[in-house]
């Protein structure tokens, strides 16, 4: 048995081998200030699911983003119609509503800074086969080089709504088991959002870079009911829910355009988006989606940083 535990560590080891090999390398490129300064996420499927809103699971398409003005502050929207919504597709698909989620906000930065750091650049990932079991191996340098990091606050409005479950005892209104509601309130919170961007050359490996851009933010969601009806019938005099909520995103933004995306850069081809938290009548909730990018410098919004730095010899 302790043979069995052994050989089970040293597998889940190597499946995830990591080495940092002795490289003599310049650095190109070192500005994470030159990240793009719009984008636009096209989503073919974003997935938002309500725990306690079964009916109102969906899969939608639309568009998410940001617009950043001379890293001082900035827009987010998000305008999202679900095509695939789990009460109408499989309910009433004449009087059951959709998914639709409409965000209009914007954000502050009261902190902002370059920070000398240590970014990791992947050189290469060989795989190989050990006892049967496949072995990935990554072989890495750590930079050290900068980051762009940002805290602020932000803030807007929201408008979400589509098919709800109805849940509550049947004797306090006779209605069906999906009705249509709609929610229009406030968010509010607080972010942080690290950018880097490194491009290397080295003896071994030639150009090798790093670009990242993410953001983390907490918000709290204050969103009361405005509408709860199904054919015309006025259900939400009954509707007995708190509307108070919370939740915690993630975001992948591109740095560069698609057109400065080369092989050298492992950079991202695409946005992504995580929310988990607590929404005021859906409950518990998660979404998540994968976007093509829409990115762009535009020079009206920019400060100059973006400009390409000069090149530093290290070793």
């Amino acid at each position: 048995m302790k043979k069995f535990i052994l050989f089970l560590a040293l597998s889940v080891t190597c499946a995830n081998l990591h080495s940092q090999t002795d490289v003599q390398y310049k650095i190109l490129e070192d500005n994470p200030m030159r990240a793009c300064n719009f984008a636009m996420g096209i989503d073919v499927a974003q997935l938002d699911f309500g725990v306690k809103n079964i009916d109102g699971m969906a899969f939608s398409a639309g568009v998410w983003g940001f617009a950043d003005y001379k890293h001082l502050f900035g827009a987010d929207y998000i305008l999202r119609y679900g095509y695939f919504t789990f009460g109408k597709t499989f309910g009433d698909k004449i009087n059951n509503k959709a998914h639709r989620q409409i965000e209009l906000g914007g954000y502050l930065n009261f902190k902002t800074g370059l920070h000398n750091k240590t970014n990791k650049v992947n050189l290469s990932v060989d795989r190989s086969t050990v006892d049967g079991k496949e072995v990935e191996t990554t072989t890495y340098v750590m930079v050290p080089s900068t980051q762009y990091i940002a805290v602020g606050v932000r803030a807007g409005f929201m408008n979400y709504g589509g098919c709800l479950s109805y849940d509550g005892p049947e004797e306090v209104f006779d209605s069906p088991e999906i009705l249509n509601y709609n929610v229009a309130g406030l968010y509010a919170g607080i972010f942080k959002e690290k950018t880097k961007s490194v491009l290397i050359s080295t003896d071994k490996y030639g150009k090798r870079g790093v670009s990242l851009h993410t953001r983390v933010y907490l918000d709290a969601i204050i969103a009361p009911i405005s509408k709860v009806s199904y054919m015309n019938v006025d259900y939400k005099a009954s509707m007995k829910t708190t509307p108070v909520g919370a939740r915690l995103g993630m975001a992948w933004y591109p740095v560069l355009t698609r057109k400065e995306t080369r092989g050298d850069f492992k950079a991202r081809r695409f946005l992504f988006q995580t929310e988990v938290g607590y929404r005021p009548y859906d409950g518990l909730f998660f979404t998540g989606t994968m976007s093509f990018p829409i990115s762009k410098h535009i020079s009206r919004l920019s400060d100059g940083s973006d400009k390409p730095t000069q090149t530093k010899e290290t070793e």
